[in-house]
C-alpha cells in the first residue's frame, strides 16, 4: 500500500459500504493505519502467502460487535480433511450479485487430491488450504473472505479456496 493516509480500518459493522459522516453508529470503530506488513514470501502470480497485517494507530476496544479473531498456530495441530472451518467475506450470492453484508459459511477442509481435480496445481501449495462444499466456498469473489475459525476445534488460518459459488441461503 502506497498511501496509508487515505485508508481506514472499520470494525463493529457487517456493512460492506460505510458512509463517512460526522455521526457514525457507536458500534463502528474507525482506525487509521500506522503500518502495512505483507507476508515476506507473498507471491501474487501463484497467490502464495496471501496475507498481511495492518497495524492501527490506536487499539480497538472490545465490545459485543468488536472482537478479536484468533489465528491458527502450528501448536493447534495438523489440519485434516475431517475438520470444518468458517469462511467470511462479501462475496457473490447465487444470482452473481455482491453481498452488501458480511456473510459466513461453515465448510469442510478438502484433501489435496480432491482439490487437484478442481484447481490448477499452480495454485495448490503449502500456504493454501482447500475447503468447500457444493454451493459453499470462499473462491467466488468472497472479497476479503478468509477462513478464521475451525468449527469443531476452534482453530483458524489464512487462505481457504473452495470449488463452487456461495448461495446466500447457506449463510448463518
Amino acid at each position: 500500500m502506497k498511501n496509508l493516509n487515505n485508508v481506514r480500518v472499520v470494525a463493529g459493522t457487517t456493512d460492506k459500504t460505510v458512509t463517512v459522516i460526522l455521526s457514525r453508529p457507536a458500534s463502528e470503530h474507525w482506525r487509521r493505519i500506522k503500518g502495512f506488513f505483507k507476508h515476506q514470501h507473498y507471491n501474487h502470480t501463484y497467490l502464495k502467502n496471501d496475507i498481511a497485517i495492518l497495524e492501527v494507530t490506536k487499539d480497538f476496544i472490545f465490545t459485543d460487535t468488536v472482537q478479536p479473531i484468533r489465528l491458527y498456530s502450528a501448536r493447534d495441530g495438523k489440519i485434516s480433511s475431517k475438520d470444518l472451518c468458517q469462511v467470511s467475506g462479501f462475496g457473490l450470492k447465487e444470482n452473481d450479485t455482491s453481498s452488501r453484508k458480511l456473510e459466513m459459511v461453515c465448510v469442510p477442509i478438502l484433501s489435496q487430491m480432491f482439490c487437484e481435480l478442481y484447481y490448477s496445481v499452480r495454485y495448490l501449495h503449502t500456504s493454501v488450504i482447500c475447503a468447500g462444499a457444493e454451493g459453499k466456498d470462499s473462491c467466488q469473489a468472497l472479497d476479503g473472505g478468509r477462513g478464521f475459525q475451525w468449527a469443531e476445534q476452534r482453530r483458524s488460518l489464512g487462505d481457504l479456496p473452495g470449488h463452487s459459488s456461495v448461495p446466500s441461503s447457506d449463510f448463518v
